[in-house]
């Protein structure tokens, strides 16, 4: 017989505890999934704060991870590694069976839903408010919404000029916080130069004074995003003597993720020959073995690619190199084995280094790569990089791979996937060796 007396947690009092709790694991899980930065998008809301937007209410001050990974659908594409990328897959639900996969969309209208009365909108196509209470341009709420477009890179095309004006005017106004800065830069990076170039020559003025006051990490992003939009835009050239100041400063600071992203951009830019030897100098020799065996294939590719840009031949990083990537090559999945292995190789074989850890590690590529149909996967820059890259000088313990990749290579050829003059100058990375074909050539038979 149900008593009078009403129990202490009768179900109707349950319900409202049960959607706060609802809604704050749903928010932790939507940070543990897309990490910090996927409330780029979300501001600070200027009201009374509450447990549902507690989370959210740091999106704005969100370092740039510096962390990215070959685009699947992209193999021969040169992504920055420094430059973080947003994926489906990265959505999915770990350590739980059956998971569902979080839509970023849903995950964006949640949140935006939690903070209804934020400070903008941006979910109506054509309509963009980057103004706080008092009618000024909100930098922080703008640079968010550049963020969430560079993910995307589908940008509202009505709003577009009225953004990139907002955070113009913005930024001739206040002096913007240096996340905030270095988070301009990083979309800047990632869209059209033609959209973002208005915003170049002012973020250009206030760098001088907002660089010291970055740390490693928004230092790399930013680093990273001028290499990737230098060859279209001359006006982050005045960019890089203070960048690199304020890098120097940091040097002790920088990961070994973050040096290699910054070795890797380094080598990508233009840079005079005294900042070529200042960056040898303080910032080539920096990695331990134990920093290197510490980062993922892709990481060690990079920086070593970088070093061959720099030409820096110190025998003791070649050493370490050869020998981490070594111990790594056997185990490593196929995507690494196929894309980060021959770039090392390359790396190497430009710096001169022929001593016997190099015999060593090419005995190991060439026993991760001959296994079944590895190399008929293999993108195109990678396989024409490794066949100019092999040796063919008979040194010790080498096995002849030349042998085993030429049917692939003539294959390729004749399919016009590359040419021999491409494969001649593969050894300039995946990104430069395209830049000259020649259509009127023939491709010999």
């Amino acid at each position: 017989m149900e008593s009078s007396k009403q129990r202490p947690w009768a179900p109707e009092r349950k319900r409202p505890v049960l959607h706060v709790f609802g809604a704050i694991m749903l928010m932790s899980w939507a940070r543990t999934l897309l990490g910090d930065s996927c409330f780029a998008t979300v501001v600070l809301a200027r009201r009374r704060p509450c447990p549902s937007t507690s989370l959210t209410a740091k999106a704005a001050d969100t370092d740039l991870a510096v962390s990215e990974d070959w685009a699947a659908d992209e193999p021969e594409d040169i992504e920055d590694l420094a430059i973080p990328k947003l994926r489906r897959s990265s959505l999915k639900l770990k350590g739980i069976e059956k998971s569902p996969e979080l839509d970023i969309d849903t995950v964006t209208a949640f949140v935006q839903e939690e903070l209804g009365n934020t400070i903008f909108k941006a979910s109506e196509p054509g309509e963009v408010s980057v103004e706080d209470p008092k009618g000024h341009t909100d930098l922080k709420s703008a640079a968010a919404i550049l963020q969430r477009w560079a993910l995307r890179r589908e940008p509202q095309e009505g709003a577009k000029e009225e953004l990139i004006e907002a955070i113009k005017f913005a930024l001739s106004r206040d002096v913007p916080e240096p996340h905030t800065l270095a988070s301009l830069m990083w979309s800047c990076g990632r869209l059209k130069v033609d959209d973002i170039a208005p915003l170049l020559a002012p973020m250009q003025e206030l760098l001088p004074e907002v660089a010291p006051s970055m740390n490693a990490q928004n230092l790399t992003t930013f680093w990273c995003s001028v290499a990737k939009i230098q060859e279209l835009a001359e006006e982050v050239d005045d960019m890089i003597p203070v960048l690199l100041d304020a890098i120097e400063e940091k040097a002790d600071e920088l990961r070994p993720n973050q040096l290699a992203a910054f070795i890797w951009a380094a080598g990508m830019l233009d840079l005079k020959q005294s900042e070529v030897e200042r960056i040898k100098a303080h910032f080539a020799g920096r990695l331990s073995r134990g920093d290197m065996q510490s980062l993922p294939l892709k990481d060690i590719a990079n920086f070593a690619f970088g070093l061959a840009q720099l030409d820096f031949r110190d025998s003791v990083m070649l050493e370490t190199i050869a020998a981490t990537t070594t111990e790594m090559a056997e185990a490593c999945k196929s995507k690494p084995a196929m894309q980060d292995l021959p770039m090392i190789v390359m790396s190497l074989t430009r710096l001169g280094h022929k001593e016997r850890s190099m015999n060593k590690l090419l005995d190991a590529v060439a026993s991760r790569l001959q296994r079944k149909r590895v190399l008929k996967k293999m993108p195109a820059w990678s396989l024409a990089v490794l066949y100019w890259a092999w040796p063919n000088d008979g040194l010790e313990g080498v096995r002849d791979m030349q042998e085993v990749l030429r049917p692939e290579v003539e294959k390729r050829i004749a399919k016009k996937e590359f040419t021999y003059r491409m494969l001649e100058r593969s050894w300039k990375g995946p990104k430069e060796w395209r830049r000259r074909i020649d259509s009127s050539v023939k491709i010999p038979a």
